[in-house]
């Protein structure tokens, strides 16, 4: 795990300056106030409740990608399937018929918005073409290398996809590219990363195409969400938390969070932010991300999220999507 450079000051003017002047963070106060007010009357001193959706007892290792996302993208998922690897195709969602391509490309943080993605788009009228690849991180590394620890198979795999992947989206002629997590972490060296951030785009965006990023889902590295829960544990020690005055893996999110920001910032990129369907952020002394919100499992593990809590801010996402121009 590489360490951050915390800086506080720019995260709060960012922040301010996402949720009051940004077009794309912008989202109607009847979708958004219901989001924000079941996180912020979310309980965190108690055990999970029974009602709880979907149950722990169903989070097993082999149904991880049925409760989250990227389980929608199984019949386009590159890995162990070697045609795919050199010849993507994407799985379609949204209008099918619409003559208007949205491609979303990532791994399984990308996979996490699917639900939402699906749903936005179909109201927009775009056809939505997902290209997801779980554990193939999203930045393009330098030639011949992943940017993540994998295995020596999903490595090669990874690789080989970054290659073939730009001219499957070029032949799709999109009207506009939805990336999310470019990187792992930020080093805080913009100099480094916008470079790598630009060879993203002018791989995988077409000429023409509109480009966004779609902020990261919080993440608390190492500890098992839904494990943690099942230890009866209450859902506030089980919760990631956001904390700028830490430097402890506890507060990975806000790297996350400044990655992406300064990502958007540096490439003139619209972002779009996620942060406040999570976390109680803004809020002196209450900067959790509740592993719980309402009865909902918001995580099938460290940071994959529940479809059924996506499903339940899908109208809040539909929202911020419109206003960043998808109408």
């Amino acid at each position: 795990m590489r360490s951050f450079r915390r800086q506080t000051p720019l995260l709060v003017a960012a922040i301010v300056t996402l949720s009051a002047s940004s077009a794309w963070a912008a989202t109607a106060p009847s979708n958004e106030s219901v989001v924000e007010n079941a996180i912020a009357h979310s309980t965190v001193s108690v055990r999970a409740p029974a009602s709880l959706t979907p149950a722990l007892s169903t989070v097993t290792p082999s149904n991880l990608l049925n409760l989250q996302g990227s389980g929608m993208a199984n019949d386009c998922n590159p890995f162990g399937n070697p045609s795919l690897v050199n010849t993507p195709v994407p799985c379609w969602f949204g209008s099918t018929t619409s003559t208007r391509v949205v491609v979303a490309y990532g791994d399984s943080s990308m996979g996490n918005w699917l639900p939402a993605l699906a749903s936005a788009m179909k109201a927009a009228n775009y056809k939505l073409a997902a290209f997801v690849f779980p554990g193939c991180p999203t930045l393009y590394p330098v030639p011949g290398s992943v940017s993540t620890a994998l295995t020596n198979a999903m490595a090669t795999q990874c690789t080989k996809y970054r290659t073939t992947v730009p001219a499957a989206i070029a032949a799709l002629h999109p009207t506009a590219v939805i990336v999310s997590r470019l990187a792992t972490g930020w080093s805080g060296n913009l100099t480094v990363d916008s470079a790598q951030w630009r060879a993203t785009f002018a791989q995988i965006a077409p000429a023409g195409a509109k480009r966004y990023i779609l902020m990261s889902t919080p993440n608390l590295p190492q500890v098992n969400i839904p494990v943690c829960l099942g230890l009866n544990r209450t859902i506030d020690q089980c919760s990631p938390r956001y904390n700028v005055k830490s430097t402890s893996h506890a507060d990975d999110y806000y790297s996350e969070m400044m990655r992406d920001i300064n990502s958007a910032k540096v490439l003139s990129v619209p972002l779009i932010s996620t942060y406040q369907w999570f976390c109680q952020l803004g809020r002196p002394g209450t900067n959790v991300c509740p592993a719980v919100i309402k009865n909902f499992l918001v995580y099938v593990d460290s940071e994959h999220v529940t479809t059924a809590y996506v499903q339940f801010i899908t109208p809040a996402v539909t929202d911020a999507l419109r206003a960043a121009g998808f109408k």
